[in-house]
């Protein structure tokens, strides 16, 4: 009889997942350490998990960490007596966030304001972008995003900024390239807001989800973002936090593990956490706030068995985009004192500023087109930052520091009409994607993303026949209204936390 490729695939599957629900592994029965709760990951959400349980009276809690700090994609660096921020940059909004309401309690709350992208708009040619066009592209692009939450037609956010930009420029018969290029250079910017590889790539039908906080939209935390991060990490015991210490495998059915007598294991709830080094810990829950990056790459060796199909699915369909900062110090200040920013508009993106020898391939000529531009950086006179996303900040990660810098230095020198501008001094750069603990920035709604799956992240999974939640997952990907955000994450912690507590409270 004839099987079909797909009816084969399938069935492989099936056997693959029965086979990996049948495995049974041992367990060093001597080896195994016993506590309540799991918390992986001491990101902001882990922390904030953490934390909530110990003042909820759930004191037998650990949190497993597998760097070797705190903070997750939150990280300052200290640079010539200030800081410079490689993760998170702001608090966005001031109203109704919890995260903004613990930084002004705790009294971390920098009064200076920071922008982005702002300053002068200029292409490859030296010449400036109108600041009336700049304008008006902006408000038609603001405007845009209000409308696409109520269009109908357009399965992504691209297409329709895109037609309604065409719809509504006044420019665009006056000055149609400077309109155009202006255009491109806000869908990069977008596209970087957003964490994706272009704004096609974004859902119509998810554009409303996201919910803003009022009031200032970029609040700076005092003295580095990583403060915050240790005011939180304060409320939990030293001993509670263990650095270091990356998870294999979470075994969240006790049936299919046996002690190394060949005994079932007898032990305190149903999971079993696996440590890289081979470590072994016991609880009756475990909150997961790895980065969604993390778990698109590892969930199936992660966990055992593998997760219910609504889950599963969920951490498959939310986008996991990446973005990357690249600061550059130049000996002098090559800038007026009072400019914001330098933003790169290209006019024609097939210009080039490599020689044919150096293109070896078609990404060494167009990742550092995905270069929004520069904006200054509070307390260092002499460094630009630059933005960059996509397949493009991939590529730039597999760099060297001095190739970042040359090719950086030599748009400046072209867009700026200044060819003796100096190489930096210093380049310093992130490389998010290539973390294998993160795997990328923070989550987007793609067009791939089904309309009833997001709220799976937030919903536990369960023991058999039990509304017992073993495993919960909290992190800025599971926020149902202010996922990308560092709030986001801290609610979302607190939230499966409070939703943990209150399971015991009745049970």
């Amino acid at each position: 009889f004839y099987i079909s490729s797909t009816s084969n695939r399938r069935s492989k599957l099936l056997l693959s997942l029965s086979l990996h629900m049948m495995m049974v592994t041992t367990v060093p029965l001597s080896d195994v350490t016993e506590v309540d709760v799991i918390v992986i990951g001491a990101g902001i959400s882990g922390l904030a998990a953490a934390s909530a349980l110990i003042d909820g009276g759930i004191a037998d809690v650990v949190v497993l960490e597998a760097q070797e700090y705190a903070g997750g994609r939150i990280k300052s660096l200290r640079h010539k007596d200030h800081v410079i921020e490689l993760g998170a940059q702001w608090i966005h909004g001031t109203q109704q966030n919890a995260l903004y309401d613990f930084a002004l309690e705790a009294g971390l709350v920098d009064s200076r304001v920071t922008r982005e992208a702002e300053g002068i708009f200029v292409n490859e040619d030296g010449e400036r972008i109108d600041p009336d066009l700049v304008e008006e592209v902006r408000e038609i692009v603001l405007q845009s995003e209000d409308e696409c939450m109520a269009t109908g037609g357009f399965s992504s956010v691209g297409e329709f900024m895109h037609d309604y930009f065409n719809s509504r420029s006044k420019r665009r018969d006056q000055s149609p390239l400077d309109a155009e290029a202006m255009f491109r250079w806000m869908m990069k910017f977008e596209a970087i807001d957003n964490a994706c590889e272009c704004m096609s790539h974004l859902s119509t039908s998810h554009w409303g989800d996201y919910e803003e906080c009022g009031g200032e939209a970029y609040v700076t935390v005092k003295n580095g973002y990583s403060n915050l991060v240790k005011e939180l990490a304060a409320k939990i015991p030293e001993d509670k936090i263990i650095f270091g210490k990356p998870v294999s495998t979470i075994f969240w059915e006790k049936s299919t593990l046996r002690s190394n007598t060949g005994s079932p294991i007898s032990c305190r709830g149903n999971i079993i956490v696996k440590t890289e080094d081979n470590q072994y810990l016991a609880c009756r829950n475990v909150i997961v706030t790895c980065s969604l990056g993390f778990l698109k790459a590892f969930q199936h060796e992660f966990f055992h068995p593998y997760l219910p199909e609504p889950q599963k699915k969920a951490i498959e369909s939310v986008g996991f985009g990446v973005i990357d900062k690249i600061f550059l110090e130049f000996p002098d200040r090559f800038w007026d004192e009072d400019c914001l920013g330098i933003q790169l508009v290209w006019k024609n993106e097939d210009e080039s500023v490599l020689t044919s020898q150096e293109k070896v391939d078609g990404m060494s000529d167009r990742w550092y087109k995905a270069v929004t531009g520069f904006d200054i950086v509070m307390d260092q006179p002499h460094m630009l930052m630059g933005w960059i996303y996509g397949d493009e900040a991939r590529y730039m990660e597999t760099l060297d520091d001095g190739t970042v810098g040359d090719v950086l230095t030599r748009i400046l020198r072209r867009f700026l009409r200044k060819p003796s501008i100096p190489p930096p001094s210093v380049v310093i750069r992130t490389s998010w994607q290539s973390n294998k603990f993160i795997r990328g920035s923070y989550s987007f709604r793609g067009v791939q993303t089904a309309l009833d799956v997001v709220p799976h992240l937030t919903q536990a999974v369960c023991a058999a026949q039990s509304e017992e939640p073993l495993i919960l997952f909290a992190g800025e990907a599971c926020s149902l209204k202010r996922h990308s955000t560092v709030h986001g994450a801290f609610e979302s912690g607190r939230h499966q936390a409070i939703k943990l507590l209150q399971y015991y409270s009745v049970n």
